[in-house]
């Protein structure tokens, strides 16, 4: 298990006093949203976990979160890469598999779900996340700038793309996971907030950019949520080559300057 996967674990468990803001997501807004740089003098941390999708979250929100309000309000980050179908799930998650409870429990139920991998392929996963889970010696990136939950994913840019590209197919099923999901969280008492975040400039099609924010529109509407566009921010941000990685990916220099936009976006939209 890495550092930041325990640290995830620990925020929900732990008895913290509660927090002006928690950030739910993927590896996008991970890496998008450092929370000191949004503003020091507020309380938030970024439980975005790389890999997942709103299905995923709605899980762990089902599973750890339900009868909890652990900030008095949720960002949900999104990009037009989150509505992607992805297999993983929290129940075949070998990161995180026997951390929490019964170890021999979680585990057999870890096994007995990963009936499509050999008998080799299992073992090798269940032994491997017992010696992470036991050992004191915690594996992961450097965390010299951990930051409430962030860590910089890339420090090197100069993202070269071709422009105009089609916004991947969203998935119905994706879709409707986030919906439910944020119904969920508004009825728990949070104040909720869907931010779009920014992409490279041009690297999408503006008419699909465009049909997938009124969607977002739509889905905030339709949920009591409010929308903060991340997305449409000044030009010279969004044309920076140095401030993505790729696509939907920010690098620790982008990832700075957007949070700190975010700040100011939160006022505007009257979420701060």
């Amino acid at each position: 298990m890495n550092k930041r996967t325990r640290e995830i674990y620990e925020e929900i468990f732990r008895n913290n006093p509660k927090r002006d803001y928690l950030i739910l997501g993927s590896s996008d807004s991970l890496c998008s949203i450092a929370p000191s740089k949004v503003n020091p003098k507020l309380n938030i941390f970024n439980l975005s976990i790389d890999g997942t999708s709103p299905s995923y979250n709605e899980e762990l929100y089902n599973k750890y979160l339900l009868n909890k309000v652990l900030a008095d309000n949720l960002i949900y980050g999104i990009s037009p890469a989150s509505f992607i179908h992805r297999e993983r799930k929290i129940a075949i998650d070998e990161r995180f598999v026997g951390y929490r409870g019964n170890y021999l429990k979680n585990t057999i139920g870890f096994i007995s779900r990963l009936r499509i991998l050999n008998v080799r392929s299992i073992l090798e996963k269940v032994i491997a996340s017992s010696k992470r889970i036991n050992s004191q010696n915690i594996s992961g990136p450097d965390f010299s700038k951990y930051d409430n939950g962030y860590l910089p994913c890339s420090t090197k840019g100069d993202f070269l793309y071709k422009l105009n590209n089609d916004i991947p197919e969203i998935n119905h099923d994706e879709k409707e996971s986030l919906r439910r999901l944020l119904i969920k969280v508004k009825s728990n008492g949070y104040k909720t907030i869907i931010l779009s975040l920014p992409t490279p400039y041009n690297y999408y099609k503006k008419e699909d950019l465009d049909h997938f924010h009124n969607d977002l529109m739509s889905l905030a509407n339709d949920v009591g949520a409010i929308l903060v566009r991340g997305d449409n921010i000044h030009k010279k941000f969004l044309q920076d080559k140095e401030n993505f990685s790729d696509n939907v990916h920010q690098t620790e220099k982008g990832s700075f300057s957007f949070s700190k936009i975010l700040n100011k976006l939160l006022k505007e939209n009257s979420v701060n």
